[in-house]
């Protein structure tokens, strides 16, 4: 083989070389979002089934939230609409002033703002029994770190997993 076309070979096989490496790069890219936009469908609101019934478990949150030191609770004037198959369905939103405070006192975590209070949402399904959603306050908080990294998952998540304790299997 001469000189020239053993140059050929090696810058041919270079070009295969960087083709492969970017096709491997975007496809890397392409399954990590893939993955976390799955991740984060299935994990940014949690679901726990009650051990109670409808009225019991807005009875027993009620209760729960009222005792859980500085957290109040109440029903929002805009109603969730009635769902279609005729189940029952609540939001109750809570509140921590000292949390409110320390999130809003921050100039980057006031955009938190938008979510707070925190909403449980307690409600029936098809097969009758009782459960309540949240938002995953421990994801929310290290997706969007800083202050409110700090709060969502090292003070509110706590909170609202100790007021849900006795409620949830």
């Amino acid at each position: 083989m001469s000189e020239q076309e053993e140059i050929k070979k090696q810058k041919l096989s270079g070009g295969k070389f960087w083709s492969t490496f970017v096709a491997g790069i975007l496809w890397g890219v392409a399954g990590s979002f893939i993955f976390g936009v799955l991740f984060l469908r299935n994990s940014l609101i949690n679901e726990y089934q009650s051990k109670l019934g409808f009225k019991e478990t807005i009875a027993q949150l009620g209760g729960d939230i009222k005792s859980a030191k500085g957290w109040i609770a109440r029903s929002p004037s805009c109603s969730l609409p009635k769902p279609a198959d005729g189940s029952k369905m609540v939001a109750i939103k809570l509140c921590n002033g000292q949390y409110a405070s320390e999130l809003m006192n921050d100039e980057v975590a006031r955009k938190t703002a938008a979510m707070v209070p925190c909403t449980f949402a307690v409600y029936q399904k098809a097969d009758g029994r009782t459960y309540i959603s949240r938002l995953n306050m421990k994801l929310l908080g290290s997706l969007l770190g800083g202050k409110a990294g700090v709060v969502f998952s090292g003070k509110i998540d706590p909170d609202q997993e100790n007021i849900l304790k006795g409620l949830v299997e």
